[in-house]
């Protein structure tokens, strides 16, 4: 509704709009983690399907956002494309996102089993992890950011530089 608002059209012609980028693989929608309710009342989260269109739009209409906020969202497309890639069509799998404030970027679901994923360009910790652990019963946790190699056991998390993550 705000976007709808900001841009100055009616919400089903964005609706529209956004599932035509949807169709078109420019984009790539994650529902919030929840049953069907949660999933109409709570926003999904859109990502560039690439990283390349994001740096694009960064590079020819320029962003608001500081350099380092800019880097950060386009990690995660970039994390968003390959888990978008690799569970594509493949039965009994999903991925979400804990809608709440400060929840991991990314839940990954294969069967019963869950991942809480956490992107970021900055300096991270464990803390979003856990927050969405204590709501999703995870197998493991993974922290992509600019920080060396880590293994949490209390969270049974690993946190790997983004440099490990990009050779993949």
């Amino acid at each position: 509704s705000k976007l709808a608002e900001k841009l100055g059209i009616s919400r089903p012609k964005l609706m529209e709009i956004l599932d035509v980028l949807e169709k078109t693989e420019t984009v790539i929608r994650i529902y919030p983690r929840g049953g069907h309710y949660s999933q109409i009342n709570k926003p999904s989260k859109y990502l560039f399907s690439c990283p390349a269109f994001r740096s694009m739009y960064y590079n020819l209409i320029g962003s608001s956002k500081n350099r380092e906020d800019g880097m950060g969202k386009l990690l995660e497309d970039a994390v968003g494309m390959y888990l978008t890639r690799y569970l594509k069509n493949k039965p009994n799998t999903s991925i979400n996102y804990d809608s709440s404030e400060g929840g991991a970027d990314f839940i990954a679901s294969i069967g019963d089993e869950s991942i809480l994923i956490e992107v970021g360009r900055g300096e991270k910790g464990f803390k979003q992890i856990s927050k969405t652990a204590e709501k999703v019963k995870a197998k493991y946790g993974l922290v992509i950011a600019k920080d060396s190699l880590l293994y949490s056991d209390k969270d049974n998390s690993v946190r790997i530089p983004i440099e490990y993550f990009l050779l993949m």
